[in-house]
C-alpha cells in the first residue's frame, strides 16, 4: 500500500510532528507499505521528500488538486491512504482531514468534525458530558493573568495540583502549572 505521510506543519508542535513521523515511518516499512513522505513546513507549503530528516528539502513542491489527488510538478501522485501525524493547528484541527476529503485521498484517523471539537476542549467537553461521559473539573478563562482572588478560589473549587492549557492548541505546548497563592497576614 502507498501510504502519504504527512507531517510538519505551521503549529508550535512542528518538531514534535516530525519525531512522530519518524516513529510511523519505521512502522510502515516494518509492515511492507510504500510511503510517501509529505513535509509541510512552517510557512504551510508542501514538499515531497526522499529522507524523513528534522530539516525540509524544498527542492519538489507539491500541488493539491481538489476532487483529483496531490501532485508533484505534472505527475500525481500514487496515495492510497494518507497518515497525518501533524499536531495542533492546521493538522489536528480539522483542517488538513478537510482538505484532504476535498483532494478525495483517504486517510487515518479522525474526519473533520471530530478532530475540529477535538482540538477545542471546552467544547469537546461539553459535548462528551451532554453524552454522559465523565469528565475532570474544569474552568475556562478568556484571560492569561489570574488575580490572587481568582486563583483561590479556583484551588477552593478544583483543588491543588493544577494546571493551565491553552483551549485550542495541540497536546504539546502551553502547558504550565498554576502556582496556589500564598496568604498573607493581616
Amino acid at each position: 500500500m502507498n501510504v502519504a505521510l504527512i507531517y510538519g506543519g505551521r503549529s508550535a508542535e512542528h518538531e514534535v510532528s516530525i519525531m512522530s513521523a519518524k516513529t510511523i515511518e519505521r512502522l510502515l516499512i516494518k509492515g511492507n507499505h510504500t510511503v510517501l513522505l509529505l513535509a509541510i513546513d512552517r510557512s504551510g507549503r508542501w514538499f515531497l521528500q526522499e529522507h524523513l530528516t528534522d530539516e525540509i528539502d524544498q527542492s519538489t513542491p507539491l500541488y493539491i488538486i481538489p476532487a483529483d489527488g496531490i501532485y508533484t510538478h505534472h505527475t500525481k501522485l500514487a496515495i492510497d491512504v494518507a497518515f497525518p501525524t501533524t499536531h495542533g493547528w492546521g493538522g489536528e484541527d480539522g483542517n488538513l482531514q478537510g482538505l484532504l476529503t476535498l483532494a478525495r485521498i483517504p486517510f487515518a484517523g479522525c474526519d473533520t468534525a471530530a478532530s475540529a471539537i477535538g482540538m477545542h476542549k471546552a467544547l469537546a467537553q461539553t459535548l462528551f458530558e451532554k453524552a454522559g461521559i465523565s469528565t475532570i473539573p474544569t474552568l475556562v478563562f478568556t484571560n492569561s493573568t489570574i488575580n490572587d482572588e481568582e486563583r483561590l478560589r479556583i484551588f477552593a473549587t478544583l483543588g491543588p495540583n493544577l494546571f493551565v492549557k491553552p483551549e485550542n492548541a495541540g497536546s504539546s505546548v502551553g502547558i504550565t502549572a498554576l502556582e496556589e497563592p500564598t496568604i498573607k497576614a493581616l
